[in-house]
């Protein structure tokens, strides 16, 4: 029996960037985030999204921007080598200094978002299911995960859910 591959790791394997040390560039992942944001979110009520290792911000600011009137809140955390990021006027967008890999649980409630991005994060985490636990803590009922890493184990975790 021939296991067919999972349509992501079929699209991931197509998209190779070579100018990327991670396989995509941030256009594309942001891109790739925001379909799947649309694809599985129904309706105008605003999504309150949370950015796990959010770098520089970028990814969380360009979601809130495509999302415009869609997009209700955002936080970013990461430990910001470069320092926290700027937020662009007029966008409901906090960056939180956080170690995501020992700061459990992490400062965000119980069901108090709609969506989670993970982007080019997980394969760096010492302890994905730990990690993904606390995501799951964190997303409201019906709310989504985006995880995008093109290591097997996450592809296979996608093709899982």
């Amino acid at each position: 029996m021939t296991i067919e591959p999972a349509p992501t790791a079929r699209y991931l394997a197509a998209r190779q960037d070579p100018g990327s040390s991670f396989g995509y560039g941030l256009t594309r992942r942001c891109n790739m985030a925001i379909a799947a944001i649309e694809r599985h979110t129904t309706g105008e009520t605003p999504l309150d999204v949370v950015d796990f290792g959010c770098a520089d911000g970028a990814m969380l600011v360009a979601i809130a921007r495509r999302l415009n009137r869609r997009f209700g809140s955002g936080v970013g955390f990461d430990v910001f080598r470069e320092g926290v990021p700027r937020v662009p006027d007029g966008i409901p967008v906090q960056f939180v200094l956080a170690d995501l890999f020992r700061d459990y649980p992490f400062a965000l409630p119980d069901r108090s978002r709609d969506v989670a991005v993970v982007s080019a994060f997980l394969k760096h985490h010492p302890s994905p299911d730990r990690f993904l636990g606390e995501v799951a803590r964190i997303l409201r009922p019906g709310g989504i995960a985006v995880v995008l890493d093109p290591r097997p184990f996450v592809v296979h975790l996608g093709a899982l859910v």
